[in-house]
Order: structure tokens, then C-alpha cells, then sequence
């Protein structure tokens, strides 16, 4: 089950996402994961549109099922989903 303490190594496709730039782009958007490269996600959005929003640029707002809502760095997002499990990653978190 995916939680905060395990969710950069679940698959996140599905999931109520809000995205918000941490650079000088202008990403702001709200929508399901529908899917993830390794560089991209890929957002649709309110109007049914797919758009792909660079995973190194971006913090990602998720909730997750238990209803529980979790900050990510989109750069701790990086590579293929399935190569992403084995990454080991130290996360301080703050409730």
C-alpha cells in the first residue's frame, strides 16, 4: 500500500496530482498521473488533455488512497518507474 514513507517506490499512475514549478517555468496544473517516462510525466488534465510536464522542474502533490497528501520532489522522480524501486533515497519527513 502506498504511503508517505514508501511512495517513491510505488508507481504513482492514477493518482490525484497538483504540480507546481520550482524553477522560473510556469508549470501549474491539476490532474491524474496517467503515465511516467524517465524524464516526463504525463498529466491529464480537467479537459481530458494529456500534457507532459519534465519530472526535474517540478514539485508533485499527491494524495494518496488512504487520503493521506504527500509533497515530492520531482527530481527524487527521475529514471524509469520500474528502476526507481531499487533506488535507496534518505528522507527527512516533516508532519
Amino acid at each position: 500500500m502506498r504511503n508517505p514513507h514508501n511512495i517513491l517506490r510505488h508507481e504513482i499512475t492514477g493518482l490525484n496530482v497538483d504540480i507546481r514549478s520550482i524553477s522560473g517555468e510556469s508549470y501549474k496544473l491539476h490532474g491524474v498521473v496517467h503515465s511516467e517516462t524517465r524524464n516526463m510525466f504525463l498529466i491529464r488534465d480537467s479537459s481530458n488533455n494529456i500534457k507532459q510536464v519534465p519530472k526535474n522542474s517540478i514539485i508533485l502533490t499527491a494524495q494518496l488512497d488512504d487520503g493521506s497528501v504527500v509533497k515530492i520532489d520531482g527530481n527524487l522522480m527521475t529514471g524509469r518507474p520500474e528502476e526507481r524501486i531499487k533506488k535507496r533515497h534518505k528522507i527527512s519527513f516533516k508532519f
